[in-house]
């Protein structure tokens, strides 16, 4: 599993370290663990996209604001996110990506939310490459 939940960090928040082979990865699988948190992603059709183009001073500013405009479409547009794909990654001066997320409406009597998350926080989050692996640490506010 890319990412895994850890218990005990924050009360009412929810932790996850999420760990990948590449930046891209580390975008895709971060995506991937707050959909993970809310529901069984395998639940949840691609019938819709949102191409999503973003740009931020920094890699730890770009990964806060990518997780945080899921949370926004999921919000304003009464969605489930599930499959994402990072088309482009520049981190040479200011970073940029463009992604797609796909996903559909919610629907209550196919979709079994067990908690919302709310925002995502500043809290110990951090992103970073050790050796050849991407890691990345997130605090998902419930």
């Amino acid at each position: 599993m890319p990412f895994k939940f850890i218990d005990d960090v924050a009360t009412a928040d929810c932790a996850v370290e999420i760990k990948a082979e590449t930046l891209s990865g580390i975008f895709v699988d971060a995506a991937k663990s707050l959909t993970a948190r809310m529901i069984d992603p395998a639940t949840v059709r691609p019938e819709q996209s949102w191409k999503i183009e973003l740009s931020e001073e920094n890699l730890r500013s770009l990964l806060y604001a990518w997780l945080s405009e899921l949370v926004f479409i999921r919000d304003s547009e009464n969605v489930l996110l599930s499959d994402f794909e990072v088309s482009s990654l520049k981190t040479d001066g200011e970073c940029r990506l463009s992604a797609v997320a796909r996903g559909e409406k919610i629907d209550h009597g196919r979709h079994d939310i067990v908690v919302e998350v709310k925002a995502v926080t500043m809290h110990m989050f951090n992103i970073e490459k050790e050796g050849n692996i991407w890691k990345a640490f997130v605090v998902y506010d419930l």
